[in-house]
Parts: C-alpha cells; structure tokens; sequence
C-alpha cells in the first residue's frame, strides 16, 4: 500500500507546500478514472488517485489554482496501454484516449475549465452499467431507465437454472460460464476456454478473477464468495458448484418424494423396493467362478 500512495500522496503534498505562496497560473494533477469508476484489486491505487482529487478540492477553497484530471486509460502510453488491459476494458465499456485525443482534452480543460476536478473517459453507459454497478447511487444521474432493463436483464441464470431439468443445469451453466470467462481473458468471439483448464493455467490474474466474480454476482442476481473462482478454478467445477448454490435453497418435496408432474398425489404407503441382494449375491458367485477358472 504504502509503494503505491507515497509517489503521488507525498509528491503531490510536498509540490502543494513548495508551491503554495507562489502566483501559479495552473496546478495541474494528473489522476485517474480508477477513483471516480472503482477499480477491482487495486483499492490502493484508487486511494492514491483520489488523495490527488481531494488535493485539488482542497486548494480550491484556499483559492489556489488546482484542477486533477480523472484519466481514463490512454491508447499508446501509459501502465494501461496494453492490448490485454485495453480488450478488458472494452468489454466493461470504457474505450482508450489517443495522444491527440488527449493534447487536445488537456488544452481545451485548461482554456475553459473552473471546476477543481474532471474526467476524460470515453464511455458507453449503458454496457459500463451491466458490470453491477446499476443500482450504485454514484452512478444514479446516468442509470437511465434502458440500462436498468439491461442490468436487471442480466441476473437471470439463477432463474434459468430453477427451471431446467436438473440433468440439463450444469450444461447450461458450463456454457455460459466458457462466455464469461472469454470476455474476461479477452478471447475472440469463436474462442472457447477449455473446461478442465484452471483460470490461471489460460492467463486469467487475480483482478480478473475479481472482474469475473462481479459478473457472477449480476448474472446470478446474488453475490458469490469472493474465493470461489481460486476454490473451483475450472469452468467445470465451477459450474457443478453455482448450480448446487442455486438450487441449495430450494426446500425438498414433502417425504422426501419427487412431485407428480400431473398433479397427482404420490400414494400415501409406496411400495418398498423388490429386494434385489439374492441377485446380487447369484451375480457375485458366478463372477468367482470365473475368476477361479482362469
């Protein structure tokens, strides 16, 4: 925690104190859409950034010059100009700024802006909001009512797996668990992640593990532990276990018997089982006879 804040709390507070008594034209912060949009594992990068937005809130009411500019990743520079980290954030809906996109954003926010903090993000709201964040009262002043369909739209697995023959419920799941997992790795669309291969056999890291848990928890319309991509890390185990969550709050058929799909109820005394242990002790004598005759 303490490597990541240091650099920019520290440097920023130390530029604020040498600088404070100077006649500065611009103050300039340079922080990142992480602290405005959140940013799964990095919690200490998010508090970095946000000690600068806070920064520049603070020399606003000094009357001190301060504008902290909340970034979105940049296309050709930068920790984030990567093809991996540019595809998953695709997939979340947030695109990447050009340099000149950026030159051109700096210059015109310095021309015209009077706010002490902004972001420059290219965003599509309506995907951004189907990551489980549509009901965040952050993000309230762009949950139109559409994209609170689509996010409602997307817990429906739970729902789903309710109503298929229980034979049929792990197929389901194993399918749209091999969707899922090849957004979040950033597959081509005609690419499907092997279901016996662990996560982190195919390139799979610990904040896409995070990012595949929140689309687990919006697809099933309940959160899920925040272990189980490590605890059941194939496609394979991991479907056999969201099924048997699902369906483990379903009471059981009253006296422990299967209900009658026409309605009838089952007979109050069933029949036992025909006791079949002569057979099996006529099926085991025979099989003695052969082993002893080979």
């Amino acid at each position: 925690l303490k490597t990541v804040l240091a650099p920019k709390v520290w440097g920023a507070w130390h530029l604020h104190e040498l600088t404070k008594d100077l006649s500065l034209d611009l103050f300039v912060l340079y922080s990142s859409a992480a602290a405005l949009l959140g940013s799964p594992g990095q919690g200490s990068h998010v508090a970095a950034n946000s000690f600068l937005d806070g920064l520049a809130h603070y020399r606003h009411r000094l009357g001190l010059p301060a504008l902290s500019i909340n970034w979105g990743p940049w296309s050709e520079v930068g920790s984030a100009a990567t093809a991996v980290i540019h595809r998953q954030m695709r997939s979340r809906g947030v695109g990447a700024i050009s340099p000149d996109q950026g030159k051109r954003a700096l210059s015109q926010l310095l021309l015209t802006n009077r706010s002490p903090q902004i972001g420059v993000v290219p965003i599509q709201w309506s995907q951004f909001q189907q990551q489980g964040i549509g009901r965040d009262p952050f993000f309230a002043n762009f949950n139109q009512t559409g994209h609170r369909a689509a996010f409602e739209k997307k817990a429906d697995w739970q729902a789903q797996i309710k109503q298929l023959p229980q034979r049929q419920r792990i197929g389901f799941l194993t399918q749209a668990l091999q969707t899922e997992v090849a957004k979040v790795l950033g597959l081509a669309g005609n690419q499907k992640p092997e279901l016996t291969t662990s996560f982190f056999d195919m390139g799979m890291d610990s904040l896409m593990a995070v990012e595949l848990k929140n689309q687990l928890d919006a697809h099933l319309g309940t959160p899920v532990a925040a272990t189980v991509i490590f605890e059941f890390p194939t496609i394979r185990t991991l479907a056999a276990h969201l099924v048997e969550m699902v369906c483990a709050a379903d009471p059981p058929p009253a006296d422990g018997l299967a209900p009658d799909l026409h309605g009838e109820p089952p007979p109050a005394n069933p029949d036992p089982p025909p006791d079949v242990s002569s057979e099996i002790e006529q099926e085991l004598a025979a099989l003695e006879t052969l082993l002893e005759r080979s």
